[in-house]
């Protein structure tokens, strides 16, 4: 890694640079390209919810598209799925026709997919490790948890524990990479019953109550239900949610705000002039 630094008068912006030029990855004030794509999942999510729901949409466009660029050049591979996923997502579940719908995710689809491949194709990048299937060693840190659930499958080796018991004696200096293997092998799988019981809960309540609600609240709403799906295959190769920090935090707010009770509170007025609508729609 190298260091890039951008002097304004006194204040200085520094990031670290890895990999050499074709193959540069940003990370801006991380330090790793890995937690900024983490950073860039929620934040470009939002910023296109910002589009749909203020007046200032030009700029909003402009901060998304400068976002995206971002992503891109972090090449982080989980950051930039579960960022796309959250996108698409996000689209899907706005107040649209099914239609609609289908073709504006289309679109999206096909315009992320024509800008990467003219970007990648004019730094010919194709060829880089960063595009292939590789784990990074992960799958060896993946073996070492596994045999820590085969070993505890019920109660596991203890909360917070994993690298000290089961990756440190081998001589691994990493982390599970794995959230879900690392709460497996920690807590169980009683415990990690209970995790994900806590993850998709919300979610299931989220998604059924979505359909009744105003523009704005259902923007909202869908929203964060776009990240919090989003960040389910992103924690596959990853364990931010265990690191305690803006992740952890913001993943308990999203799901509190999915089963507040004032997603519920539809009156039933509202209620039956919404699938009275339907049925008119449908005749």
């Amino acid at each position: 890694a190298w260091i890039q630094v951008a002097a304004i008068g006194p204040i200085e912006i520094v990031q670290r640079i890895y990999g050499s030029f074709p193959y540069i990855r940003i990370s801006s004030v991380f330090a790793n390209p890995n937690t900024l794509a983490s950073y860039l999942l929620v934040t470009l999510t939002l910023s296109i919810f910002c589009c749909f729901i203020t007046r200032g949409r030009v700029l909003w466009v402009i901060l998304t598209l400068l976002q995206g660029a971002a992503l891109l050049f972090t090449f982080s591979r989980a950051g930039i799925f579960a960022t796309l996923l959250s996108c698409v997502l996000l689209f899907w579940f706005l107040p649209r026709g099914r239609t609609q719908r289908t073709l504006f995710v289309a679109s999206f689809l096909l315009s992320v997919g024509l800008g990467s491949a003219l970007v990648l194709g004019i730094l010919q990048l194709p060829q880089s490790q960063r595009f292939s299937l590789d784990l990074n060693l992960r799958q060896n840190i993946w073996e070492l948890m596994w045999l820590g659930i085969k070993d505890n499958p019920v109660l596991g080796v203890g909360f917070g524990v994993s690298y000290e018991t089961l990756l440190k004696p081998t001589g691994l200096e990493v982390t599970a990479h794995n959230v879900f293997l690392m709460l497996a092998a920690e807590i169980g799988l009683v415990g990690m019953s209970l995790f994900l019981s806590l993850w998709l809960l919300p979610v299931l309540h989220a998604s059924r109550t979505l359909r009744f609600q105003s523009y704005v609240s259902r923007v909202t709403l869908a929203s964060s239900l776009a990240i919090i799906i989003a960040l389910f295959p992103h924690q596959i190769f990853e364990s931010l949610l265990l690191r305690y920090g803006f992740h952890t935090l913001f993943w308990a707010y999203a799901l509190a705000l999915m089963v507040h009770p004032s997603w519920t509170t539809v009156s039933c007025h509202e209620k039956w002039a919404f699938e009275t609508s339907l049925c008119h729609d449908g005749s």
